[in-house]
């Protein structure tokens, strides 16, 4: 598959690149930006990336006693 760049044309000061195949390289400035996640995966196989994106960009998310996070966020995955 390759890299998709259309949408950078048209809105190039917003528009970040993603690549689900880096799934934690995503730009500082976004870690814990976003009120609100909903994606698209196009593959199964790719969940575990998106969910570990959605973890890093979420803007509340806690700890755990134990280490793991949790996300506090509202997050979804949708299949259209």
């Amino acid at each position: 598959m390759s890299e998709d760049f259309r949408l950078s044309q048209f809105w190039y000061n917003e528009f970040v690149f993603y690549d689900y195949n880096a799934s934690l390289d995503v730009e500082e400035r976004l870690h814990g930006f976003f009120n609100y996640v909903l994606v698209e995966p196009p593959y199964l196989e790719c969940m575990k990336g998106f969910g570990q994106t959605m973890n890093l960009i979420s803007r509340e998310v806690k700890t755990t006693p134990d280490g793991k996070q949790v996300m506090l966020t509202p997050n979804a995955f949708i299949n259209c």
